[in-house]
């Protein structure tokens, strides 16, 4: 059924129930990305600390939610790049000509 068939059929009166019925229970995508994501906190967090691990912080749904678009980050220059390999390299053992 496409959208100009359904609000054909459906009243306005049953399309502000739906709307009013989302608010209450939300479904699709982002709803299962939040359970998504519950379910990672409660693995990780339950897991945190156990043989090997070292721990660390609590984390929350929010953590593994998926972000669209952009990043809200600037290119790095040519010289901080170099400085990043340049530290990356000594740390290891490396040397630097």
């Amino acid at each position: 059924m496409t959208v100009r068939e359904m609000l054909a059929r459906v009243g306005s009166d049953e399309l502000t129930e739906w709307q009013a019925y989302y608010r209450i229970e939300p479904w699709g995508g982002e709803r299962g990305d939040v359970q998504a994501g519950i379910v990672a906190t409660t693995i990780v967090n339950g897991l945190r600390g156990l043989s090997g691990s070292r721990g660390g912080k609590d984390v929350g749904p929010g953590d593994f939610l998926l972000r669209f678009g952009a990043p809200d980050v600037t290119p790095a220059s040519a010289d901080d790049l170099a400085a990043k390999l340049r530290a990356f390299t000594l740390a290891r053992g490396g040397t630097v000509s």
